[in-house]
Order: C-alpha cells, then sequence, then structure tokens
C-alpha cells in the first residue's frame, strides 16, 4: 500500500556503505561482523519503533550469525524488544 510507504518510509531498505571505512571482522567461529553497519541498522530500526511500527513488523536479513549476534546485542542490550524469532 503507497499509503504505508509514505508514512514509515520505504518498505526495503538497502543500505550501500561501500566507501564509508567501515571495517568487516572475522569472529572466532569464521563469521563476520561488521559493527558500523550494525549501528546504521540499529539506529534505523529505533526510528522504526519510535515511529509506532511494531517490532514483530520489522525484519533485519544478514548472511552472517556474526552479524545477527551483533545486531541482537545492539538492541537488546539498550533494552529494544527486538521482537520476532531468535533463532539463527
Amino acid at each position: 500500500d503507497d499509503d504505508d510507504d509514505d508514512e514509515w518510509g520505504p518498505t526495503l531498505l538497502l543500505v550501500d556503505t561501500s566507501g564509508c571505512d567501515l571495517r568487516e571482522e572475522v569472529t572466532p567461529s569464521g563469521s563476520r561482523r561488521n559493527e558500523g553497519e550494525a549501528r546504521i541498522v540499529a539506529s534505523h530500526v529505533r526510528s522504526l519503533l519510535d515511529a509506532g511500527v511494531k517490532a514483530e513488523d520489522i525484519a533485519v536479513i544478514s548472511p552472517y550469525n556474526g552479524q545477527v549476534e551483533l545486531l541482537r546485542s545492539l538492541l537488546w542490550d539498550d533494552g529494544t524488544d527486538g521482537g520476532g524469532d531468535r533463532s539463527n
């Protein structure tokens, strides 16, 4: 629905962080994570929650378990209800 897009922003948001000097790390398990990118995502999720979007209506997708774990820690450690499934 186009009305929803006007109120909440785009349904799908892709952010190109190339050239932003955000450093990727390899976790001890061999997965990847990028704290700079995770902070951008966490900030956007908080903005959506502050605007009234329900946590269960927000999805963040990452192919890396290390990034998922980092995002969970950033969102849940600040008291934000991450909602949804906590499985990998």
